[in-house]
């Protein structure tokens, strides 16, 4: 097998993300690598189509704006990654039912935004933790691999250098073995029906960098595979009100352990590093508890200099 760094991520402040395939397909390999420049800078829209307790027209309409993904495009960034929950194409009757197609619509319509502000899209699957769970019975399983052959159908038509299939936000399962077979089988699934789109796949149990290093790469040349990375979590998780209850409890702390600007430092000495590893990043997140941007009552997106020019970023006007 061969390794090779490609692209990025990590959530509470940043991401990045590693590349393994397997030299199965000398053709479909090369497009991977071919592809990976769009990957280089990415921005995660959280809350969007995922994480949110309304997944309404009106919440998706406001939550990103086309002037959102317009000021995204002029920072700098490359790509946006769009998680989504798999609650609302696969209820009532799956992809065919009215709730679900205009669900799909609302995503087929962000997508095509994206696109047309010159962004590339990593779609995710973003589910609840109860969805992840359900992965280690053949129900759960069998859902998944069904929801990724029909989404793939959907959007078989869509740009392949602009639109990447990543599979699952940071699984749960412990059990590598387990994880490496169904992510084959998504694969395997998606290729029968899409034989053009670049796959984004990933480790097992929330997709660190170990469990990448035990993962038996898929049998397809178009894959990258990510990491997500967090390290030291006592800093980029600090006063975080969900996950572990200790987060809370952390309170300035400083990086590297000295008073002063820590939270620009870390986003540029560790995006300075993957950029000289030649690995792709994207941040975690738009807007919200780490974002990257702040919102006027009006809605108007308001990017902090700091760490714009942190990210080696540019503000737009200036």
């Amino acid at each position: 097998m061969r390794l090779r760094f490609v692209s990025a991520r990590s959530a509470g402040i940043f991401l990045a993300a590693l590349c393994l395939t397997m030299p199965v397909a000398a053709q479909n390999d090369a497009l991977a690598f071919k592809r990976t420049p769009a990957l280089a800078r990415g921005i995660n829209l959280s809350n969007w189509f995922a994480s949110s307790s309304d997944l309404s027209a009106a919440h998706i309409a406001k939550q990103v704006t086309p002037a959102d993904l317009k000021l995204i495009h002029d920072l700098g960034f490359t790509y946006v990654r769009i998680g989504f929950d798999p609650g609302q194409f696969m209820a009532n009757g799956g992809l065919d039912s009215s709730e679900s197609r205009a669900a799909l619509a609302r995503m087929d319509e962000a997508i095509r935004e994206a696109i047309n502000n010159h962004l590339s899209v990593s779609l995710c699957l973003f589910p609840n933790d109860d969805y992840k769970r359900q992965l280690q019975g053949q129900s759960g399983a069998d859902q998944f691999i069904f929801l990724w052959r029909m989404l793939a159908q959907h959007y078989a038509s869509t740009d392949p250098d602009h639109l990447f299939y990543e599979l699952m936000n940071e699984p749960e399962l412990n059990d590598p073995y387990r994880w490496d077979g169904l992510q084959a089988a998504a694969v395997s699934a998606i290729r029968n029906v899409d034989l053009s789109h670049t796959i984004i796949a990933t480790g097992s149990f929330y997709s660190g960098l170990p469990e990448l290093l035990k993962v038996e790469p898929v049998r397809d040349g178009n894959v990258i595979y990510n990491f997500h990375f967090y390290e030291p979590m006592p800093f980029t998780h600090q006063g975080a009100t969900w996950g572990s209850f200790e987060w809370n409890y952390y309170k300035d702390i400083p990086y590297p352990a000295s008073p002063s600007d820590s939270r620009t430092r870390y986003l540029r000495d560790l995006r300075s590093d993957l950029e000289q590893l030649h690995i792709g990043w994207s941040m975690w997140e738009y807007s919200g508890g780490f974002g990257l941007v702040t919102r006027t009552p009006d809605g108007f997106a308001i990017p902090d200099a700091a760490t714009v020019d942190a990210l080696g970023l540019h503000t737009p006007g200036r």
